[in-house]
């Protein structure tokens, strides 16, 4: 199956040489570094926000969270939420949702990349299809689309995992 036109012609057009990987449907960054058995610091997660009233892509590591709180200091807006699916929709064509590759200038959207992601040498990125992904340079990706560095992420908080229903139900007894 062949990329997205839109993609390939992004591709050959900034000359970045993309390794094409095709794979079972993929829903999330991280079910997709799982899926293909990388580390997931360096797979990317795309994440719509806004900032005032402008929509920015968001780009960072699928072992990071956006935290919205360290978008809004660094960023100075006065109001920042996530993007609602709708209004992605109405922004991002010709690729399946979930899978929009970080090219912000493919959608005329100023893309902000996690300084996290500074430390891998290459990318992994959603290629436009659920089952299609892409491997890029890193330096050709900031040569190509020029992302502003910000702090934007936050680990994840690991809880402890939940017991299971039949280790507590006794104390549900009344």
């Amino acid at each position: 199956m062949s990329l997205p036109t839109m993609i390939e012609q992004y591709l050959d057009r900034h000359h970045i040489m993309a390794g094409q990987v095709e794979h079972l449907p993929a829903y999330t960054a991280h079910q997709l570094a799982e899926m293909e058995h990388i580390p997931d610091q360096i797979v990317a997660k795309v994440v719509f926000f806004f900032l005032d009233d402008r929509m920015v892509m968001g780009v960072l590591p699928a072992n990071r969270n956006l935290n919205l709180h360290r978008v809004k200091n660094f960023s100075a807006a006065r109001y920042v939420r996530l993007a609602t699916e709708r209004e992605i929709a109405e922004q991002v064509k010709g690729v399946e949702l979930g899978a929009v590759p970080p090219f912000g200038s493919l959608y005329g959207l100023p893309v902000l990349m996690d300084q996290a992601f500074l430390d891998t040498q290459q990318m992994f990125v959603p290629g436009g299809r659920l089952t299609q992904s892409l491997t890029l340079r890193m330096e050709d990706y900031l040569r190509e689309e020029s992302p502003r560095i910000a702090p934007l992420s936050r680990r994840p908080i690991h809880h402890a995992p939940r017991p299971h229903r039949e280790d507590y139900e006794s104390y549900l007894d009344f």
